[in-house]
C-alpha cells in the first residue's frame, strides 16, 4: 500500500527545502514534475540553480525521489488548464495503485505522518479504486505577508486543500468529482508572504492570473502591515468574503513560525467545521451527479 508524493516544481522551487524534508521519511515514493524547458503555466520563464539538484541528491538517502522532465506548457490552454494538465501528467508518471498525494512547493504537512497513518488505515479505498475513488482534504492557513521579524497570517479562516487520491483524476488544479472525506489536519502554505518581485511574478504565471484583478489585490497585498493588519476584512481574492482577518505571528525562522502559530491554536482545525464541509460536499456530489458540475 504505497504513498506516492508529487511535487510540481517551478519559479518557487526553494520552499521544497522547507516543505520536502516534512514529507520525506512518510513517503514511499515522491516525484518532482518539472518543466523541460523551464517554463511556466502561463508561458514564462524561470530557472534552478544547479545546487538545488545537489541539495535534493544528498537529501535523498533512500533514493525515493525521482524527477520527472516532460513539455506541461501548452499555449492553447489557459493557465489553470495546463496546472490541472501536468497534476494529470505527474499522476501517469506515479503509476496506478495505492495512495497519490500532491502537495506543493509552499504547502508545509505539519503532521504529515500523522496523515499518512490514516491513509494506512485505510486499505479498503484501494481495493477497487474506479467504482468507488475519493479524494482525502485538509485545510490551509494561509500565510499572507512578511513583516519585520514575522509574518501576517489569514485568520479565523481555513482554505480546503485536496490532497490524496485513490484515483486521480483532476479537473481544476488538484480538484476533481472524486467523492471527499475531510480531515481536521492544517498545512501552513506560503502561498502569498513572499518578496515583492516574487508576487508580481507569481500573479502572472500561476493559476488563477485571470479569476481576480491581479493589480487590486497586489496594491492590497504590498500596502498590509503591522501597523494596519486589523482593518483588513473580507479580501479573499476569488471569494470576496472568503478571508475574514489577519492576524500577526513573530519567530526567526518557520520553525519558530510554527511554534508561536501553535499557541494561538490557528494550527488546531476545529473539528465541528467538519459539519460544514460535509454538509457542502453533499450538495457538491449531488450537482455534480445530475448537472454534470466540474469542480
Amino acid at each position: 500500500m504505497l504513498i506516492k508524493v508529487g511535487f510540481l516544481v517551478s519559479y518557487d522551487y526553494e520552499y521544497l527545502r522547507i516543505s520536502l524534508p516534512l514529507v520525506y521519511k512518510e513517503a514511499d515514493f515522491i516525484g518532482l514534475a518539472i518543466d523541460q524547458q523551464r517554463r511556466t503555466w502561463n508561458g514564462g520563464t524561470f530557472s534552478i540553480d544547479d545546487s538545488f539538484f545537489d541539495w535534493l541528491h544528498a537529501i535523498d538517502v533512500d533514493r525515493k525521489i525521482s524527477i520527472y522532465e516532460d513539455d506541461f506548457y501548452d499555449p492553447a490552454l489557459t493557465a489553470i488548464e495546463n496546472d490541472s494538465r501536468e497534476r494529470n501528467m505527474l499522476a501517469q508518471f506515479m503509476e496506478k495503485g495505492g495512495w497519490h498525494v500532491q502537495v506543493d512547493a509552499d504547502e508545509y504537512f505539519l503532521n504529515f505522518a500523522t496523515f499518512a497513518s490514516w491513509l494506512r488505515a485505510h486499505p479498503q479505498w484501494l481495493d477497487d479504486p474506479a467504482s468507488n475513488p475519493v479524494d482525502i482534504c485538509a485545510f490551509l492557513v494561509v500565510l499572507y505577508k512578511k513583516i519585520p521579524g514575522g509574518f501576517l497570517y489569514v485568520n479565523e479562516n481555513y482554505d480546503l486543500c485536496v490532497l490524496a487520491t485513490n484515483f486521480p483524476r483532476y479537473n481544476i488544479a488538484r480538484t476533481g468529482i472524486n467523492k471527499r472525506i475531510f480531515l481536521p489536519q492544517v498545512l501552513l502554505h506560503q502561498s502569498w508572504a513572499r518578496n515583492e518581485d516574487e508576487i508580481s511574478f507569481k500573479f502572472a504565471n500561476w493559476g488563477h492570473t485571470i479569476d481576480f484583478n491581479t493589480s487590486s489585490h497586489f496594491r492590497l497585498w504590498k500596502n498590509a502591515s503591522e501597523e494596519n493588519y486589523k482593518t483588513y476584512h473580507d479580501f479573499h481574492p476569488l471569494k470576496g468574503s472568503g478571508w475574514q482577518s489577519l492576524g500577526a505571528v513573530k519567530g526567526e525562522d518557520m520553525n519558530s513560525i510554527i511554534h508561536n502559530l501553535n499557541k494561538t491554536g490557528v494550527l488546531q482545525f476545529p473539528s465541528r467545521l467538519l459539519i460544514k464541509w460535509r454538509l457542502k460536499e453533499i450538495k457538491r456530489q449531488f450537482m455534480i451527479r445530475f448537472f454534470g458540475r466540474k469542480y
